[in-house]
C-alpha cells in the first residue's frame, strides 16, 4: 500500500510566511521613507526659516541704508544751498568793492573840463559817456585810465562835436575793463613812476 504525503499546508504556510516577510519589509521601507521625508522636510524648513530670518535682517539693513541715503541727499542739498548763498554773498561783496573802487577812481581820474553823463558797469566791463571841453581833455582822461592800476584796455569808441547849453562840447563814449583782482585791494596802490593825476571830483552834465 503506497503512502501519500500532503505538502499543501506546508506550502500554504511558506507562502503566508513569505507574504508576512514581504509586508514587513514593505512596512519598514515605507517607515524609513517616511522618516527620511520627515527629516528632509524638517531640514529644508529650518533652512527656509533661517534664510527668511537673514532676509529680514537684510531688509532691515536696506531700510536703514535708504534712510541714511535720503538723509545724505538732504544734507547735500543743504550744503549746496549754503555754498550757493556763500558764493552769492562773496560775489555781492566783490561787486560792492569793485563799485567802490570804480567810483573812487573815476572821481580821482576825471580831469577838469570833463562832464560825465552816464557810467555803466557790467561785470568787469565799464562804459562811460560824457562831455569834454576839448579833445585834449578826453586824451588826458584816457591817459589817466591807462596809467591806473586795476584798469586795463581803455578804448575810445566815439567822439563827436555837439552843442549843449549853447556851448560847443565834445561828446565821447569810452570803455575800459577792471582787473579781476581789483576787489581785493591789490590795484588801488599807485605804480612807481606813474604820472600825477588831478584829484578833481566828477562833474555831472549841466
Amino acid at each position: 500500500m503506497a503512502m501519500r504525503i500532503n505538502f499543501l499546508p506546508w506550502r500554504t504556510q511558506q507562502a503566508a510566511e513569505a507574504r508576512r516577510h514581504f509586508l514587513s519589509l514593505t512596512g519598514m521601507t515605507a517607515a524609513l521613507a517616511g522618516a527620511l521625508i520627515l527629516l528632509l522636510y524638517v531640514y529644508y524648513a529650518a533652512q527656509i526659516a533661517q534664510q527668511q530670518l537673514r532676509n529680514q535682517v537684510l531688509n532691515a539693513a536696506i531700510q536703514r541704508l535708504d534712510i541714511d541715503i535720503n538723509e545724505i541727499g538732504r544734507l547735500r542739498e543743504q550744503i549746496q544751498g549754503v555754498l550757493l548763498r556763500k558764493r552769492t554773498i562773496e560775489s555781492m561783496q566783490v561787486d560792492r568793492a569793485r563799485a567802490v573802487f570804480l567810483l573812487e577812481q573815476i572821481a580821482r581820474l576825471t580831469p577838469e573840463g570833463i562832464y560825465l553823463r552816464s557810467l555803466t558797469q557790467r561785470g568787469l566791463q565799464v562804459s562811460v559817456v560824457g562831455y569834454a571841453q576839448s579833445d585834449a581833455k578826453v586824451s588826458t582822461f584816457m591817459r589817466n585810465l591807462d596809467t591806473t592800476p586795476g584798469i586795463v584796455d581803455a578804448r575810445l569808441n566815439e567822439i563827436k562835436a555837439v552843442t549843449a547849453n549853447a556851448r560847443r562840447l565834445a561828446e565821447f563814449t569810452l570803455e575800459f575793463s577792471l582787473q579781476p583782482n581789483v576787489a581785493l585791494g591789490t590795484a588801488s596802490s599807485a605804480t612807481p613812476g606813474a604820472p600825477a593825476i588831478q584829484n578833481t571830483p566828477t562833474k555831472a552834465a549841466g
